[in-house]
């Protein structure tokens, strides 16, 4: 299991533990120790790790998280995306429409879903030929005819 703070970058876990009473006495060493009242607390994932970008309700792209010496790169996807784009559609479903990216570990078991956060990061999609800016100034246009003609 990972454990991480709420208030640290939840893609560097704090403690990674192997079986029940260790996590129970990091979390316990937290709480008395580091006065944390709360932690989250995940199913570590082995597996190659993608993110899937999303824009209104719809899948615009999938890109490889690669990460070497500390330093992360997001490459072209080049596995099968028509799983991630199912992935994409059934959490679309459950957050909403956005501008979003969706953090996947592809595991022995099938994709799982590991994280849901803004999407800051976007220029290797438009070196890829992803018009996301395009894409994003559509959605936040179509969003203001919404409330407009809803007014």
């Amino acid at each position: 299991a990972l454990i991480q703070s709420i208030q640290v970058n939840p893609k560097i876990p704090d403690a990674v533990v192997g079986d029940h009473d260790a996590g129970e006495a990091a979390i316990e060493h937290r709480a008395m120790l580091g006065r944390e009242t709360a932690v989250l607390v995940q199913q570590y994932v082995l597996g190659d790790v993608a993110r899937i970008v999303v824009v209104g309700t719809n899948v615009v792209a999938a890109e490889a998280i690669c990460s070497e010496g500390g330093n992360t790169t997001f490459k072209p996807y080049d596995g099968n995306s028509s799983a991630l784009a199912d992935l994409g559609a059934t959490v679309i479903s459950r957050l909403g429409s956005g501008v979003y990216a969706i953090e996947v570990v592809e595991s022995d078991a099938g994709p799982v879903v590991v994280g849901a956060s803004n999407l800051v990061d976007f220029r290797t999609l438009n070196e890829a030929g992803v018009d996301i800016a395009g894409k994003i100034a559509e959605f936040t246009l179509s969003q203001s005819r919404e409330a407009q003609d809803g007014s």
